[in-house]
């Protein structure tokens, strides 16, 4: 068996013998090249040697992405084209090579200005996941491999997960390409990915598939206690399958392969999202495709750098979720994602932009729905870390609405019956009446909404005064993209405070889904002060203070802090949140200092739900420091371990009175204000 690896993390496992096409080309350079070419047409050439071993398989050149229009030669000879981009394809080149032997392989790639893409006037025909339809993005932008099969064997399987039933559900798309009915059966182990261990065996009864047929044959078993796949705990498995065929008492191995997946479920629960019995609240940023080309990000969306990048994103910026915008994730990010716990918001190549802008979207249509969609889905549907779909971006917002609402959710609709296990939204299109009710809120490229109102009063900053029912009671809202401005030069820094400080107000609020747009400034340390500010914001275990996030960002950015009386009694609203995936015992700290003196401290443990958040009064006394700067330190912890800590700052007025001298105590009590 020839193998050659992925070029991906440790945990992967070939999913069949396979030789890996990437690398440099003799013509046409790098493959893959993640952002593709600017050109109107590319030609890719190389020799690709067949492993000797392959005798009696069925051979298959298999592309995951090229764009869009490729026409493929095999030694000099045409053997068929592709239309389509952004999705995966493949040949079958068994009637053309010989194992054991070398062929030319070459390839005519063009843009998406040509005809079937296009109408030959620029208007799409096809979807085309990017910001222009021309020349940009162009050519192999994923993996490329060479892969055996038997001549019954298995094309797909469709890994499903319940947590709530405890089952384990598998469906088998089967394929005979004899000319004649095979008798064989389904055996296969689950493998624990990290250990190597065979937790569950399955074997399916004998079944008979007659000639040149595809059947899909659904394997079902309980499975009690399996390692879940939970963002801070991402376990995986790799399940083996193979198909037997039985001859006077011994066993031939018709066909077998290997896919990765990890048992988890995503289900909704009113207007929260559910997973594996948690409720989790998703906040993060937006990766547009337009970042594989920016000398600033296209270093770190590399598969050498990207599982870096993840950890950076999760650990420096406590994100949970990136979305990946304009068009689909390239592989190796969902993979890494799968490994370290990044959850993913897979958009399709439905990006709304005026050259979709068809009187009759027939032909669109029918192309979308019936040849787009379902390799798209298909081949992404087994990642774990894929949390939901985004049908497709402004497609139905803005520019004269490319698409009605009802086409919006007949792509929604196509993506349900390939997937029915994740939820589905349509960024930046409102609330189209599906289950996710997405919308963009307040002025898209300004902050002047936010500047001029509060971080809680979103009921009357909503951009679309149709949807004033923020958030809306029976399903998750969310809003993929907000102050969606750092390209303005006049209000920097300020959208940089304003990203972390308004998403406390969106937290407290119950949104489900919340990206500010976007955050590449975060990525390094030219802002270290707003950069803490967002990292806190999104903290999962926070204490905050309700009125002085409330203030905005002047006393954050401008060092204009509020005022306190010397020795009046205080009493501060706080909001404790506990949206960590284990542990509902939450330890909070308040201090009081001032010039290196701390004048009180106070602690309380909480019992609070996974998820939840919580409103507490904190009582306290103003030291005698009239004329000083008190900092109040907010801290949580969980089993002693620091998870949370933010200074907020007051200047203290008044005459050092007697009262201020007192000793000084600090009180929690739970409020009578809930979210």
């Amino acid at each position: 068996m020839t193998i050659q690896n992925s070029p991906t993390l440790s945990l992967h496992r070939p999913m069949r013998q396979q030789v890996c096409l990437n690398g440099e080309w003799e013509i046409g350079g790098t493959v893959p090249v993640y952002s593709g070419v600017k050109a109107d047409s590319v030609i890719y050439q190389r020799q690709v040697d067949v492993p000797a071993d392959w005798q009696g398989k069925i051979i298959r050149l298999e592309f995951e992405k090229v764009n869009h229009i490729a026409d493929i030669y095999i030694n000099d000879r045409f053997i068929g084209d592709h239309i389509g981009g952004w999705i995966p394809f493949s040949f079958d080149l068994t009637p053309w090579v010989k194992p054991g032997t070398s062929f030319k392989l070459r390839m005519v790639v063009r843009d998406a200005t040509h005809q079937p893409i296009s109408d030959g006037q620029r208007h799409a025909l096809w979807p085309i996941g990017a910001f222009n339809i021309d020349a940009s993005h162009t050519g192999i932008v994923d993996n490329v491999w060479l892969r055996a099969y038997g001549q019954v064997h298995i094309e797909d399987v469709f890994i499903q997960t319940s947590f709530r039933q405890r089952r384990l559900k598998m469906d088998y798309t089967l394929k005979n390409e004899t000319p004649q009915m095979m008798t064989f059966r389904i055996e296969a182990e689950v493998i624990r990915a990290d250990n190597g261990t065979v937790e569950k065996r399955l074997a399916a009864a004998s079944m008979e598939l007659p000639a040149g047929m595809t059947k899909i044959v659904p394997v079902n078993i309980r499975w009690d206690n399996p390692a879940l796949w939970m963002p801070d705990n991402p376990n995986l498995y790799f399940l083996h399958s193979r198909l037997l065929l039985t001859i006077e008492n011994r066993s031939e191995v018709l066909d077998e392969e290997t896919r990765r997946f990890g048992f988890r479920e995503i289900w909704i629960d009113g207007n929260q999202f559910v997973l594996n019995g948690m409720r989790v609240n998703l906040w993060g940023d937006s990766i547009p495709m337009a970042w594989f080309t920016n000398p600033r990000a296209a270093q770190r969306l590399t598969p050498e750098t990207w599982p870096q990048t993840v950890t950076m994103l999760m650990s420096e910026l406590n994100y949970r979720v990136v979305r990946f915008h304009q068009s689909p994730a390239p592989t190796f990010t969902l993979e890494t994602a799968d490994e370290l716990g990044l959850l993913i918001i897979n958009e399709s190549a439905l990006y709304g932009r005026p050259f979709y802008k068809l009187s009759d979207k027939t032909i669109f249509m029918r192309n979308t729905l019936e040849s787009w969609i379902g390799p798209w889905i298909t081949a992404n549907r087994n990642h774990p870390s894929i949390f939901m779909w985004s049908a497709m971006n402004e497609m139905n917002f803005g520019i004269d609405t490319l698409l009605t609402r009802e086409q919006c959710l007949a792509v929604g609709d196509a993506i349900r019956t390939l997937d029915p296990t994740r939820p589905i939204t349509y960024d930046g299109d409102g609330d189209l009446g599906d289950a996710v009710n997405d919308h963009y809120p307040e002025g898209y490229e300004t902050v002047e909404a936010v500047r001029n109102g509060s971080i809680y009063d979103w009921e009357n900053l909503s951009y679309n005064p149709a949807a004033r029912t923020i958030p809306h009671p029976s399903k998750p809202t969310g809003f993929g993209e907000f102050l969606a401005c750092p390209w303005v030069e006049s209000i920097k820094p300020d959208v940089y405070w304003w990203h972390g400080t308004w998403v406390r107000g969106m937290r407290y609020l119950n949104f489900t889904d919340i990206r500010p747009f976007v955050m590449q400034w975060a990525w390094d340390d030219s802002q270290p002060a707003a950069k803490q500010n967002l990292k806190n914001s999104f903290s999962p275990v926070a204490l905050f203070d309700y009125d002085y996030d409330g203030l905005g960002i002047a006393p954050l950015m401008d060092d204009i802090y509020p005022s306190l009386e010397a020795g009046a009694a205080v009493q501060r609203h706080l909001v404790l949140y506990n949206d960590e995936y284990r542990d509902q015992s939450v330890a909070i700290e308040v201090c009081l200092q001032s010039g290196g003196t701390i004048y009180a401290t106070g602690t309380q443990t909480y019992d609070l739900p996974l998820g939840e958040h919580r409103d507490l009064t904190c009582s306290f006394w103003v030291p005698a420091t009239g004329g000083q700067v008190l900092e109040i330190v907010l801290t949580t912890r969980k089993g002693g371990v620091i998870k949370f800590s933010e200074v907020k700052k007051f200047t203290v007025i008044g005459e050092n009175s007697p009262a201020a001298s007192q000793p000084n105590d600090i009180t929690f009590s739970l409020s009578s204000e809930t979210a």
